[in-house]
């Protein structure tokens, strides 16, 4: 964030809605369906235009968050294959717990990397609030779901219907903080539920991996 803005970050990031069905078809030999590329396009275009609509210029942290929405792709490609045909709720809750490890891992590391001494933790109760939230349900509870869907849907699927962040973060900044929409932000938002729509309404069957 230090390097890109807000809204080409979370435009980027959209992208693994268009990577995963191109990753699940190399890895798993699924099909490219045509319904499910048009869903993606659309959403990918409704977050464009809740974004703002403005001209990306692609620099270092552009390719960086391009990257992580390629990596995320494949994890949800690879968290598919892991779990099709196993016993999935000892293997999810396995998966939960390594893929936490590493986040708070990862986080230390970079905190030790970035400050020669790390800064005093704050004392207030609202941080270790907000703090407890986001480790339990935005990112313990969030694995868990998303491991959990992998291995009940494709991941073409699942990838749409994670596409939607961005509509549950405008509605929600909307109501509790008033933000105000533009037209075009709620053009964008039309797309994401119509992609969303367009997925919900056609059942596919995930292909054997």
């Amino acid at each position: 964030m230090a390097i890109i803005s807000a809204g080409n970050t979370a435009f980027l990031i959209s992208l693994f809605v268009i990577f995963t069905p191109l990753v699940e078809w190399l890895v798993c030999r699924g099909r490219l369906y045509g319904r499910l590329m048009l869903a993606a396009l659309l959403s990918l275009l409704g977050v464009y235009w809740l974004c703002g609509g403005s001209v990306l210029r692609l620099g270092r942290g552009e390719w960086l968050v391009m990257a992580a929405a390629l990596l995320r792709a494949c994890l949800v490609c690879y968290t598919r294959r892991l779990t099709a045909h196993r016993p999935v709720p000892a293997l999810v809750l396995v998966l939960t717990a390594v893929q936490t490890g590493v986040v708070a891992a990862g986080s230390w590391l970079l905190l030790l990397f970035t400050f020669r001494q790390p800064p005093p933790l704050p004392a207030s109760w609202q941080f270790w609030g907000i703090t407890l939230y986001l480790a339990l349900f935005a990112t313990l509870f969030a694995f868990f779901a998303q491991n959990y869907a992998a291995g009940r849907t494709s991941p073409s699927r699942l990838s749409l219907l994670l596409g939607t962040e961005p509509l549950f973060v405008a509605l929600l900044a909307a109501l509790l903080i008033n933000e105000h929409l533009t037209v075009l932000g709620w053009v964008g938002d039309g797309c994401i539920v119509a992609s969303l729509l367009m997925v919900l309404t056609r059942r596919t069957t995930p292909r054997r991996v």
